[in-house]
């Protein structure tokens, strides 16, 4: 169940349903109770996804590493979760601490013969040399880097992980193409087979939940205002910093908001949008 409901979170927000995708978070919530850590590194993973790279990043600065070794069957590990912000950020300490939380993980990763997790790591720790070569001047880890990632990139071409390279050019495109233009033929082998991957996606049907206007006379645009903010994650002191109100304030608007969707909780609020197939509520509703 951890699995499907991280998987739904991630799969509802790269379709653009970030009201599904934070329930699938809430409800993960509730069966993670215990498990702080796998919630809290959905949540930056959900965060760098939206391109909220600053949040992402707090989380993976504040990151302590649990001595005890990962279940490698899991899909978000929260020390790989880690290491992919790290090295979508790019600064020469995060891409330090990446290659410290990727050499660990690798070597448990060999040692349970996981070897999906082994590609990723060794992925990633390529383009973490990659990016650490550049921003250091070293063209010697820099081409370290690259050498690594292609061999790397074979590997998963061969295994069929769309996926992973997928994710892999959406956090460092920018490095990645540099990869490319130092691999012409290879990078055009990768280009192709993203670019037909795309396409076989965006063939599918459309999804059954589409965002749709929240249809709610009772709330204010305030109320609306906060509503979206709540939706999307937002403590009550970022929605204060966002809407200028005080947390005082924030918490009576909510109270109001929840009396009205007939809920006690923000994330029965959330859950309540998604009942009724609502999308982000707009801001510029009448109050």
């Amino acid at each position: 169940m951890r699995e499907c409901l991280v998987g739904l979170a991630l799969a509802q927000l790269a379709l653009g349903n970030s009201v599904a995708a934070a329930a699938a978070e809430v409800r993960l919530a509730s069966l993670l109770a215990d498990q702080a850590a796998d919630l809290q590194a959905l949540s930056a993973s959900l965060a760098m996804a939206r391109g909220n790279l600053d949040a992402a990043r707090r989380w993976a600065e504040g990151f302590v590493v649990n001595t005890t070794q990962p279940f490698l069957s899991w899909h978000q590990l929260p020390v790989l979760t880690a290491a992919w912000i790290e090295v979508a950020v790019g600064t020469p300490a995060g891409l330090q601490r990446s290659l410290a939380l990727l050499h660990s993980t690798a070597q448990w990763a060999r040692q349970q013969s996981c070897g999906w997790k082994v590609l990723e790591c060794e992925l990633l720790w390529a383009l973490a040399l990659q990016r650490l070569g550049e921003q250091l001047a070293d063209p010697a880890t820099c081409a370290e880097g690259q050498k690594l990632f292609a061999d790397g990139v074979e590997r998963a071409l061969a295994l069929g992980f769309r996926r992973l390279l997928l994710d892999l050019g959406a956090a460092c495109p920018e490095v990645v193409h540099r990869w490319a233009e130092h691999y012409p033929a290879l990078g055009r082998r990768v280009g192709t087979w993203l670019e037909w991957t795309t396409a076989a996606v965006a063939e599918q049907p459309p999804a059954a939940f589409e965002p749709a206007e929240l249809q709610m006379p009772l709330l204010t645009s305030r109320e609306r205002e906060i509503l979206v903010l709540l939706i999307e994650g937002k403590s009550n002191r970022q929605i204060g910093e966002k809407t200028h109100l005080s947390a005082y304030t924030v918490r009576n608007h909510l109270v109001h908001i929840y009396k009205k969707l007939g809920v006690s909780t923000r994330y029965g609020a959330v859950a309540r949008c998604l009942k009724l197939k609502l999308g982000c509520p707009s801001a510029s509703g009448g109050g």
